[in-house]
């Protein structure tokens, strides 16, 4: 779970964000009651742009006792926000660009991923009444799905958005675009993600696997964990051993038992 999560679920106690937010190494008990609900307004008048960080790159802070929150990502790249900043005219414009971006988003989602190029991701999400998960764990992850960018990708996108939004697989998956991303060690390939809330839950895998492998072009899956994500975990990076399972149409049952 993000950052952005954490103050956006609504099945999450106060105290357990808050542990949440000790965890990376967030200096929350600093912060009043007062500047902690105005950080919350933060989050929803810069949430798209603050997303181009990722969680993990947040720290809160003082200066000259004024509550900041700082976003530094590998290459240096800051975004910088004092909470005491906030006009009542900030907030609508930011809640004006956030609506404007779920509309460009929405409309985007409705693409192949070959036809997109202005964003790293495109989305599905279960549109049914009955969800998977009331919550993603600590040790969420996702099965990956690898294959040529072009129509390979869009086939078999095209298949696991359409069991995702029937809830018949997932709550939620992604697939990367035709936008090359700095992560990737294969720039002809692409990716779809199929989230699952825990790693250690294994029949849930088996269950999700049964259901991608019933995808006439999928024979292959890798589950990576979030924290091996977080952690910068990458193949272009030389890291070895990331996946906590691979898995073919022949093994996973076997594998998974």
């Amino acid at each position: 779970m993000g950052l952005f999560d954490i103050f956006r679920s609504k099945k999450k106690s106060k105290e357990d964000r808050e542990a949440r937010l000790r965890e990376r190494g967030l200096i929350w008990e600093e912060l009043t009651e007062e500047e902690r609900e105005e950080f919350r307004k933060v989050l929803e008048v810069y949430g798209e742009d603050l997303y181009k960080h990722k969680p993990e790159e947040a720290r809160f802070f003082k200066k000259d006792t004024m509550p900041m929150v700082i976003f530094t990502s590998p290459e240096g790249n800051q975004t910088e926000i004092c909470l005491t900043k906030i006009t009542p005219e900030q907030f609508a414009a930011g809640m004006q660009n956030l609506e404007e971006h779920r509309k460009k988003q929405e409309e985007m989602n409705n693409k192949n991923p070959s036809e997109v190029t202005e964003d790293y991701w495109l989305y599905a999400s279960n549109k049914a009444n009955k969800k998977y998960y009331a919550e993603m764990s600590d040790d969420c992850g996702k099965w990956m799905i690898f294959a040529e960018k072009g129509k390979k990708l869009d086939a078999i996108w095209k298949e696991v958005k359409q069991l995702t939004e029937k809830g018949l697989l997932v709550d939620s998956c992604k697939v990367s675009t035709n936008k090359d991303n700095p992560n990737s060690s294969n720039f002809k390939n692409g990716v779809i993600c199929i989230y699952t809330y825990d790693v250690n839950d294994k029949a849930d895998l088996m269950r999700a696997a049964e259901v991608l492998f019933g995808i006439k072009e999928v024979v292959y899956l890798c589950y990576k964990t979030d924290r091996a994500t977080i952690g910068g975990k990458y193949a272009n990076k030389g890291d070895k051993k990331i996946s906590t399972y691979a898995v073919t149409k022949d093994n996973y049952k076997e594998k998974l038992s």
